[in-house]
């Protein structure tokens, strides 16, 4: 029997696919598959062309509809069975699992998402603000309605929003495994409780809003040491530890707000729980704070 170099390349390209398929995920992204592929090839010395235009044949690209410039390209070798998980999990390790996103792993809210939110920490960002008349700037930025990312893209109708955050070294974040199928599970990365927690009093709009930010805490069990841990990483310029311990004092025992403010010896100044404040809001005058009218 006469073995062609058709033959050859046929055989090695099963066998090239058959570990491809046991190495990657259901959905990975274009710069996985070619990483993984080259160890293959130079694993076993493979440089023909044709072996290689072949095996890149094997995958599809997963449909995504982009609102800004195409960032990933994702691939699978069987899309009829991608689930949006899958998707979520691809974007790993730059992006993690944020917001509301995570508050629903933690299951903090009983509502199922329809819009998730990805995170990646941008190395070396730090923010730099001015302490000059910060009161001023403080009242005028939360009259405004907060600031939302364009970038997000669509996997049939689901939206997937992209955030970009002050790089702190993903402190906080952590890994789980979700069983997605009786023989099938997916990796995920996804926002510690209490990192959750800051980031939704930061930013109640990627969150669900200022309700369910509410809720959240409200049943979450809190590890005060931890929280502090993830507030200062952030050493956010607006007093955000006011509305932290607003909402600890508001909802749990009064010795959990009292071991949180123990960290802090700046002076209260007045703030404001969400962002388009307005002036028949309630106060609370231990944590300064406003917030909407009847909310808790």
């Amino acid at each position: 029997m006469i073995i062609t170099p058709d033959r050859i390349r046929s055989t090695f390209i099963k066998k090239a696919q058959k570990e491809l398929f046991l190495k990657l995920p259901l959905v990975f992204s274009e710069t996985v598959f070619k990483k993984t592929l080259h160890k293959i090839l130079r694993k076993n010395r493979i440089t023909d062309e044709i072996i290689i235009t072949s095996l890149n044949k094997t995958v599809e690209k997963v449909p995504l509809k982009w609102n800004t410039k195409t960032d990933y390209k994702l691939l699978s070798f069987d899309s009829s069975k991608i689930q949006i998980i899958d998707i979520l999990s691809a974007f790993q390790p730059l992006y993690y699992l944020s917001h509301f996103s995570a508050l629903y792993l933690h299951e903090l809210t009983n509502h199922r998402p329809e819009e998730y939110f990805l995170s990646k920490e941008i190395i070396g960002r730090i923010p730099v603000h001015s302490k000059d008349k910060m009161s001023e700037k403080i009242r005028q930025a939360f009259l405004k309605a907060p600031r939302k990312t364009s970038k997000y893209l669509t996997y049939q109708k689901t939206k997937i929003t992209l955030l970009e955050k002050q790089d702190l070294g993903k402190i906080g974040v952590k890994k789980k495994s979700l069983k997605i199928e009786e023989k099938r599970q997916v990796s995920v990365s996804f926002t510690s409780l209490e990192r959750t927690l800051i980031d939704s009093i930061i930013s109640p709009h990627y969150s669900g809003g200022i309700k369910t930010v509410i809720n959240a805490f409200s049943k979450a069990r809190i590890n005060i040491n931890q929280l502090y841990k993830i507030y200062k990483a952030y050493s956010p310029y607006y007093p955000y530890w006011q509305s932290v311990g607003f909402l600890l004092h508001k909802l749990k025992k009064s010795d959990v707000s009292k071991r949180w403010l123990q960290y802090f010896s700046s002076p209260k100044m007045i703030f404001y729980l969400d962002k388009n404040f307005n002036e028949n809001w309630d106060y609370d005058s231990k944590w300064k704070i406003y917030y909407p009218k009847g909310l808790i």
